[in-house]
């Protein structure tokens, strides 16, 4: 199981870091979650671009699923698949459809999941284990907003065995709010 939380400034090449991971697990399919505004100017202009030569060579658009397509054409073996959060149920529904190929899985400003018991989070929830996904990469600029809490919903997210019991000893260790080590004090 790989599962991967990347916290980085916008405009570092979160992107890019995130198309090498990808291209990294050397899964049969990978699929890019994210709000349909980053759709065509983030993914699919960073796939016909590729300053950076990570895909060997720049891809033309029918070589990716988009899933504001997913109702004009069929899929047809795209090694990568861009899916925008509002199209998670429909492609929750095309996965039975895929067989037995493997999954990697880059969830882009994750942090549009992080509300407890969210519908969101659930389907995707639902997607990585109905596709049997182990390999989970979630990006975001703005990873930890408030509370060191907020790792919760990744940790539920990237690993299987953050059981709930895990999950409650986890709160009860952070909950309170993190204080700054006082070196002479901690010798």
């Amino acid at each position: 199981q790989f599962g991967l939380l990347l916290d980085a400034a916008t405009g570092v090449g979160k992107t890019y870091m995130g198309m090498s991971i990808a291209v990294g697990c050397r899964n049969d399919i990978n699929v890019i979650v994210c709000p349909l505004d980053l759709v065509e100017s983030v993914w699919m202009s960073s796939f016909t671009i590729d300053p950076g030569n990570l895909l060997r060579r720049k891809l033309d658009r029918n070589e990716i699923y988009i899933s504001t397509e997913f109702d004009k054409k069929k899929y047809n073996g795209e090694k990568w698949i861009i899916v925008h959060y509002e199209a998670l149920n429909k492609f929750k529904d095309m996965l039975p459809t895929f067989g037995n190929k493997t999954f990697t899985f880059v969830v882009d400003e994750v942090h549009n999941f992080t509300a407890k018991d969210s519908v969101r989070k659930n389907l995707l929830l639902d997607v990585f284990k109905i596709s049997k996904s182990k390999d989970r990469l979630l990006m975001s600029g703005t990873t930890i907003k408030g509370s060191n809490l907020e790792m919760v919903q990744y940790l539920d997210m990237l690993d299987e065995k953050f059981t709930p019991i895990v999950k409650d000893r986890f709160k009860k260790i952070y909950a309170t709010k993190v204080k700054d080590f006082n070196y002479k004090n901690n010798v």
